[in-house]
């Protein structure tokens, strides 16, 4: 992974985004439904701001609760340094709630077509 300072997104490593197509690919067949299984992992992916997140979740790999913890690193650290922003956390738990509604989904698709 090749990283940056600032806020203009990094060039990637061209094999690190096929890998990483494959495992998206692989990860995929098992919701029957290709395109809700890509919307939803599209949904866990942005609202996560993770694809490693997405997978893990994805492949039973963490538990949505704990991924989505793990996706809060830098609102975590903003509340250290700045206190707490209720407008920002009742947005966290409007994203928190999507994103656990898409692990549903994802799940519901797995266990229609397994």
């Amino acid at each position: 992974m090749w990283t940056g300072i600032g806020v203009l997104p990094v060039d990637q490593d061209p094999a690190a985004l096929d890998a990483l197509e494959i495992a998206v690919r692989e990860t995929l067949p098992g919701t029957g439904g290709y395109d809700y299984g890509l919307a939803s992992m599209g949904e866990l992916t942005a609202l996560s701001g993770s694809l490693l997140l997405a997978l893990a979740v994805a492949r039973d790999r963490l538990p949505a609760s704990e991924a989505w913890s793990l996706s809060l690193v830098d609102e975590d650290w903003q509340s250290e340094q700045w206190g707490v922003d209720r407008e920002a956390v009742v947005a966290l738990e409007h994203r928190r709630t999507a994103f656990l509604a898409a692990n549903r989904l994802f799940r519901a698709l797995l266990r229609a077509t397994g």
